[in-house]
């Protein structure tokens, strides 16, 4: 605490305008987790900015009065105006998890809590090496509190180094400009070089590669800035506008086309951004004139949703996680309509029946009090995580009744293979025995593509197969486990070579080809399973129909056969953007080469959209996050490919899932690595 002469320097108590910049940033976040907006994350560094804008503001406008800084006063604000909501939301998040929610939620809320009520989530994050764009697709309803933890963390330090910066110092206005300058610049220099391409986490979320936002918004809080701002308002006069709206659209353009993961945010981006925001927050806060982006945002709607900007953020991230896809059967534009009204209504509720109440309520009770109900708060919300209990992590043991096998009739040896079966679906699409082709099931509208066709003679047909090289990436790799199992069973042989994030065109293409060519040639197996792959979907057609192409010839050459495998259909929310260019290139290749080719439609096996459960029996044959297979999931498939393939090889056959799909492959790290994620469901 320090006391000096009072400096009189006018701030005006109120700027409705930002509050309209806030209701901006807060959709832009609400649209980016609904996947409509690219960029829309950026909003988050928008709060960042308007939020060292206004405190440091509210402590220069103190020392303005008193010549001091209450620190006391100040952390006593915070936590009125950030605890009580937030307390409810994990209050409200843990109780609903522990009667609906899945097992994986339920150990991320156990997880996360305790960090979120200590606001490190994000060093808990990093510290668990956890990517932050991809944790996006995992059933966490507390992820994105790493952001409010980043700003609790500035809260905390800041008021201090304040209270230095001004200490005894006649100017103390420059002394504040100068210190959040340099820490601004030390803050994005840390970005850039402590990024790394493999993982942006440490870079996005670590609180001194972050606050370099924050401390922009401190520099546009004193009146050096302030007043050379009015004074560049006050002479461009009407044109002040376009300098307004100039920025303003550069910021569209960010929030709507950049992706989280170009590496040029983190050199100098995020920065730009920043400064954008700082410009525009400048410009809409001058008392030297109005202009037509000030006027919008001073309008009642978005004044109001700007106010509700706290709670809209807390409550839609764990709202989106309850209100998945699967839940309630609805995609894109009607599933964002319902959770955003879900959202608001929680939000609201939140803001009158608990913030605000409490907010201005507790203004005027002792400093103490506020501190001991915050702690009293914070105990009982770790006591009632501690309370709940846990469901059992482990994968739900495979159903054997489920698990019924297919028998191919003996003397067919055509496209018109019969089978019978009760649980796992028979299908028309089988590998035929003499032509070596792929009959499948039209599942995908036919495409028209310049790709070559070519016409090859059919070999005659293998009679044994004794070993199976597996390839692919992390859909793969929870898939080769079960595959191996059954196969081992009838005494072939499967070689994983899957392994997560690999493909043919990403950065791991190069070592792809090395790897399939290393175990050809050492294995010489008769037939290579290549399970197409998501990270190839975005290069298109030609590119994927040329990558499996290279694929065919490695395997060619020494007498293999190729078998290709589309991607299972993924969760609704998941990006589909690229599954009809694998599709195509796969049957195309294997229309053009049947002879060492062959592309088999799992479709019929699948179905065209994600489920969880398949078959209603309470065990997932797939995981939460939309993508992978778990256990019962893998045993059924295995069922189904073998089936597919015996119609080709003589001795392949499905043996007595009794004798393989109970063993300790079901209790893997794969799929134990989310804790709960292939739990029995609730």
């Amino acid at each position: 605490m320090m006391t000096t002469t009072p400096v009189t320097t006018p701030r005006s108590t109120y700027l409705p305008a930002i509050d309209g910049l806030r209701a901006f940033a807060v959709g832009a976040v609400l649209l980016f987790h609904a996947e409509h907006m690219s960029g829309g994350f950026l909003g988050v560094d928008t709060f960042f900015v308007l939020s060292g804008f206004l405190i440091t503001r509210q402590m220069l406008q103190e020392v303005d009065t008193t010549g001091s800084v209450s620190l006391r006063a100040f952390w006593s604000r915070r936590a009125r105006r950030l605890l009580p909501a937030l307390l409810l939301l994990l209050a409200v998040v843990t109780l609903v998890g522990a009667e609906w929610g899945l097992a994986q939620e339920r150990f991320a809320i156990r997880d996360e809590t305790p960090w979120a009520l200590g606001f490190i989530l994000n060093w808990h994050h990093i510290a668990g090496s956890a990517d932050y764009w991809t944790s996006l697709s995992s059933p966490s309803p507390l992820t994105h509190l790493w952001s409010l933890a980043v700003e609790e963390q500035f809260y905390l330090v800041w008021p201090l180094v304040v209270v230095l910066l001004i200490w005894r110092r006649s100017n103390r206005e420059r002394s504040v400009l100068i210190g959040s300058f340099i820490g601004a610049a030390l803050s994005f220099g840390l970005m850039a070089v402590v990024y790394s391409p493999a993982s942006s986490t440490r870079a996005y979320e670590g609180t001194d590669t972050r606050i370099g936002a924050l401390l922009i918004g401190a520099m546009c809080a004193t009146v050096i800035v302030t007043n050379r701002a009015d004074s560049v308002v006050a002479r461009l006069g009407r044109y002040s506008t376009l300098a307004v709206l100039a920025p303003t659209a550069v910021l569209a353009w960010m929030w709507l086309r950049v992706d989280g993961r170009d590496s040029w945010l983190y050199h100098g981006g995020f920065l730009l951004h920043a400064v954008l925001v700082a410009t525009v927050l400048l410009g809409v806060s001058s008392v030297a004139g109005t202009n037509l982006l000030q006027g919008l945002l001073r309008q009642r709607p978005l004044r109001w949703m700007g106010q509700l900007s706290y709670g809209l953020y807390l409550w839609h991230w764990p709202i989106y996680v309850a209100l998945s896809p699967g839940r309630t059967d609805l995609t894109r534009w009607p599933l964002t309509a319902l959770r955003l009204v879900v959202t608001f209504v929680a939000a609201t509720i939140s803001f009158y029946v608990i913030e605000r109440p409490i907010r201005y309520g507790l203004q005027r009770r002792p400093i103490t009090f506020t501190a001991v109900a915050s702690v009293a708060g914070i105990a009982l919300m770790v006591a009632a995580v501690v309370v709940v209990p846990l469901p059992d992590a482990r994968p739900a043991p495979i159903n054997l009744a489920a698990l019924t096998v297919p028998v191919a009739d003996a003397g067919a040896t055509d496209a018109t293979t019969t089978t019978s079966t009760t649980t796992v679906p028979a299908t028309t699409t089988t590998l035929d025995a003499t032509a070596a082709t792929v009959a499948t099931v039209a599942t995908s509208p036919a495409t028209t593509t310049t790709l070559p066709a070519t016409t090859t003679t059919a070999p005659a047909p293998l009679t044994n197969l004794s070993e199976v090289v597996w390839f692919g990436d992390s859909i793969a790799f929870t898939t080769s486990l079960g595959l191996a199992a059954a196969m081992k069973a009838i005494g072939v042989d499967v070689v994983d070579s899957s392994f997560p994030g690999v493909g043919l065109l990403n950065e791991t293409g190069p070592a792809s080809f090395a790897k399939i060519t290393d175990l050809t040639d050492t294995l010489h197996p008769q037939l290579l399973i290549l399970q197409m792959s998501t990270w190839d979907e975005p290069f298109g057609v030609d590119a994927i129909y040329a990558a499996i192409a290279r694929i065919r010839d490695i395997t060619s050459a020494v007498g293999a056969h190729l078998l290709l495998l589309p991607v299972p259909p993924l969760r609704a929310d998941q990006d589909h953007s690229g599954y009809q260019s694998d599709f195509d290139a796969a049957q195309k290749l294997a229309t053009d080469d049947p002879a060492n080719v062959s592309f088999l439609d799992t479709a019929p096996f699948w179905g065209s959209t994600f489920e969880l459960d398949m078959d209603g029996d309470k065990i997932p044959e797939r995981m939460g996050d939309g993508v992978h297979l778990c256990p019962s999931g893998t045993a059924k498939f295995a069922i189904w490919l073998i089936t597919q393939l015996s119609t080709r090889y003589a001795n392949v056959t499905v043996a007595d899932p009794a004798l393989w799909a109970t063993g300790d492959w079901t209790l893997d790290s794969r799929y134990t690595r989310t804790p709960g994620a292939c739990s029995v469901l609730p």
